[in-house]
């Protein structure tokens, strides 16, 4: 755990506070990269708790640029303190037991970059990445230009594979998912009820491996 820096990006809501709190208790390292316009308390409560904050302007010619903007500086952050691995996730999303995990994927992260699961045929869950902190520069590396309407997945796997129209074999070959490493793992997404169109989903705070990972489209 020492070697790898936890990047978080996103919003901050006050109901995600406690909740990243109880998730990263006795976890070091935990970065948390948004934004200049969030709730001050809300960044106090965090930094109060050992949390490092990064606070950016918000990128003002593409909202997808956003994500890709803070983990980039929180990757470069990660860097300069000397860091091997980076984990990337966002702040509402809560791993239940993030040591376990982070254990159970070690051979994986440490060659590759890591996702949970594919989605489809060219797009990954992209609630959490994991790598070696060079990979990980180079996949956050570039923003996306604002007239680009690929989604952010796809701008972000066909910018890594320098490749259009992936197939799953190519996004495999430089890419681990750890779906069937996390049997006994859970993640809660905090999600709105416009997610609510499946009986499976408890909303807000939804299962990811046991809730939304059985759902068709998945792939490993």
């Amino acid at each position: 755990m020492e070697n790898i820096a936890i990047i978080l990006t996103g919003q901050l809501q006050s109901v995600y506070i406690n909740k990243l709190i109880q998730a990263y208790t006795n976890i070091q390292n935990v970065i948390v990269s948004t934004w200049k316009d969030q709730d001050p308390q809300l960044i106090e409560d965090l930094s109060a708790n050992g949390f490092i904050i990064l606070l950016s302007e918000l990128p003002s010619d593409h909202v997808q640029n956003n994500k890709i903007f803070a983990a980039k500086k929180g990757c470069l952050y990660a860097q300069s303190l000397g860091f091997k691995y980076v984990y990337h996730s966002r702040t509402d999303v809560f791993p239940l037991n993030f040591s376990h995990f982070i254990h159970s994927i070690k051979d994986l992260y440490e060659s590759k970059i890591t996702v949970i699961c594919g989605l489809s045929n060219s797009y990954f869950l992209d609630i959490l990445v994991i790598g070696p902190i060079n990979n990980m520069l180079k996949f956050y590396g570039k923003l996306q230009d604002p007239t680009d309407t690929r989604c952010p997945e796809v701008f972000l796997l066909e910018t890594y594979y320098n490749k259009k129209n992936l197939s799953r074999e190519d996004i495999k070959s430089e890419i681990n998912f750890c779906l069937d490493r996390c049997k006994n793992i859970e993640f809660i997404w905090f999600r709105n009820r416009l997610w609510a169109d499946r009986p499976s989903r408890t909303i807000p705070m939804m299962r990811v491996i046991s809730e939304y990972c059985t759902e068709p489209g998945i792939y490993l």
